[in-house]
């Protein structure tokens, strides 16, 4: 059995958890567990720091697909595209992006640059250091 629950707190901060069991409560207990080791590491880090900036909007408005798609003879293969999220992205800081990636558990994590108005891609790298993705008019 597998519990996933995502919750969207004020701000549009988002805690997100999934746990596998063999059992489903056993599962659920699991998941409880993990969100509350999150909210306790979000207030820990995030409630003693100054108040939200005016017009902060919400950030992830998650649309999975049903996950059926039509594949070609001979098109096993070929890696298709099975599950499409939009979301609007939120004006921060990379350091508050960084640690929204950090409590959501992704690999990667999308935000528009507070300072310059561009939308970057935030990344987990394999040597464990993260790396930025700058899509705009950049001039070097």
């Amino acid at each position: 059995h597998r519990a996933q629950v995502t919750l969207q707190g004020a701000g549009g901060m988002l805690l997100r958890a999934e746990q596998r069991a063999p059992e489903l409560t056993t599962a659920v207990d699991l998941v409880s567990d993990t969100l509350q080791r999150q909210i306790k590491r979000f207030k820990d880090k995030h409630w003693r720091r100054k108040p939200r900036r005016a017009g902060e909007q919400p950030m992830v408005m998650e649309t999975p697909s049903d996950g059926a798609h039509d594949v070609e003879d001979g098109e096993e293969d070929v890696p298709q595209i099975v599950r499409t999220k939009e979301f609007a992205v939120k004006p921060m800081h990379s350091e508050e992006a960084l640690e929204q990636m950090e409590l959501l558990g992704h690999d990667f994590f999308v935000f528009r640059d507070a300072q310059n108005n561009f939308v970057n891609v935030l990344y987990r790298r394999k040597d464990g250091n993260y790396g930025l993705i700058v899509a705009g008019d950049v001039e070097r």
